[in-house]
């Protein structure tokens, strides 16, 4: 009888499976009637025990430097775990605190990006928070506090120059939509000083002027930002807008399909192509303009019920009945998409 026959089977046979490499040896035995044999077992990486890695201890300079490169990146998910890690030391760092802001806000969670800034105004009296505080107002809507935000900057000129453009900027967005134009054409030619060479601000006076029915003025605007950026989607939309206001409707549907060649997602040009096409009754070539929207952003209110009143007036009642869904599963009150649902419902369309 063998040793191992006196031994637990199960036991061996657990460390055996669990080896990577198994080897018997036979060594010299004492007794002339025994034979003995050594097993070498080679253990399983990834069965041995896990020691855990020490974490290392970066820099505070380090960690900030990298969370920059990764903002100037778009890779904001990282960036945001940099800066936590780095308020977890420091729950006041203004720099931690503005970084995590800003990818917070990149991200679209607004409310706690806000709240990042609000503290970085309160321990910090940092006027770059105001900006940014502001920033967010604007985008939100709500023009009037972002105005009131951006008032309390108390010299412009001790910004940044690109925290000054920010600031003059949205500032005349906020006032042009609250239809105080005269303001808002003060604070865009002041941003027009700081960055001469803006896109983004001669399309917006464009629309400024084209809103004060100075159709010259918006035509030159809009023209400028073409010289500037020839694949301007927004300036051909311009300039479709001047030549829809002069009556030019040839030449207006021609730049709005410019527009759209450009950029398919246009929504300007997408749905002032619609109404015309109801004017005329043609709807063919805008049918497919609608299609390639709804496939890249399916869930767009306005669009979907554009489409569904093509669709409709095509006869295509199923269709028109899915993008009405759509519209209406977003926004269950949007009210044209609930009339135009109540008159296929009425009228008994085939599904």
């Amino acid at each position: 009888m063998t040793t191992l026959d006196k031994q637990p089977v199960e036991p061996l046979l657990e460390l055996l499976q669990s080896a990577e490499e198994v080897s018997v040896e036979e060594i010299a035995s004492a007794q002339p009637q025994q034979r003995t044999f050594v097993l070498k077992l080679q253990p399983k990486k990834d069965s041995l025990p896990s020691v855990p890695a020490p974490t290392p201890e970066y820099s505070r300079e380090y960690l900030l430097e990298n969370a920059r490169l990764l903002i100037q990146n778009g890779d904001f998910l990282l960036a945001q775990n940099l800066y936590s890690r780095l308020l977890q030391n420091n729950i006041q760092d203004a720099d931690a605190l503005k970084g995590l802001g800003i990818c917070l806000l990149r991200l679209g969670d607004r409310p706690k990006a806000k709240k990042c800034f609000s503290a970085l105004w309160e321990l910090h009296d940092s006027e770059e928070a105001l900006v940014w505080l502001g920033h967010c107002y604007s985008k939100e809507g709500d023009d009037r506090r972002a105005i009131q935000t951006f008032g309390g900057i108390r010299t412009l000129e001790a910004l940044s120059k690109e925290d000054r453009f920010e600031v003059l900027k949205e500032s005349g967005n906020c006032y042009f939509r609250l239809g105080r134009e005269t303001e808002a054409r003060v604070a865009y030619l002041d941003a027009m000083k700081v960055r001469p060479d803006s896109v983004l601000l001669e399309v917006n006076l464009g629309m400024l002027e084209l809103q004060c029915h100075r159709l010259d003025d918006a035509e030159k605007h809009f023209q400028r930002a073409l010289d500037l950026d020839a694949g301007c989607s927004k300036a051909f939309s311009g300039l479709a807008l001047v030549a829809q206001e002069r009556e030019d409707f040839f030449v207006a549907e021609k730049y709005f399909y410019k527009a759209l060649d450009l950029d398919p997602l246009n929504q300007t040009a997408l749905l002032q192509l619609v109404a015309r096409a109801h004017r005329c009754g043609e709807f063919a070539a805008i049918s497919e303009r609608l299609k390639q929207f709804v496939a890249q952003e399916p869930d767009n209110v306005d669009v979907n019920y554009a489409y569904a009143t093509v669709l409709f007036k095509r006869g295509r009642w199923a269709e028109c009945r899915e993008r009405l869904h759509t519209a209406l599963t977003k926004d269950p009150h949007h009210r044209p998409s609930q009339k135009l649902n109540r008159e296929l419902t009425q009228n008994r369309h085939p599904a």
